[in-house]
């Protein structure tokens, strides 16, 4: 697990979005609880909290092919601010090159 892998899986599966109090949420979603599992835990080896209301791995949705996809949520300015930082370049570069391939 590292920066790229999580760059990547969030430009797929990821959002961010400011709530109701205007904090930012970063949050992926993911039928394989196993890769959330992982992510949370690269996330916390780096130094992103789980502690209180500020995030964790929720039950989103049951889908069409009857699956359960789960949520893996950061709430707090910094945390995010963290993973944007560490992250973005990566997005950045892998649509600059799908861009030029294309």
């Amino acid at each position: 697990m590292n920066w790229s892998y999580i760059a990547g899986f969030f430009d797929g599966e990821g959002s961010v979005a400011i709530d109701k109090k205007g904090y930012p949420r970063w949050e992926i979603s993911c039928c394989d609880h196993e890769v959330l599992y992982e992510i949370r835990k690269f996330l916390i080896s780096n130094g992103i909290s789980f502690s209180g209301k500020k995030g964790g791995i929720y039950f989103s949705k049951i889908t069409d092919s009857g699956k359960i996809s789960k949520r893996l949520v950061v709430r707090g300015k910094d945390d995010v601010a963290k993973i944007l930082r560490n992250t973005i370049d990566e997005i950045v570069i892998h649509h600059k090159r799908r861009f030029f391939l294309t």
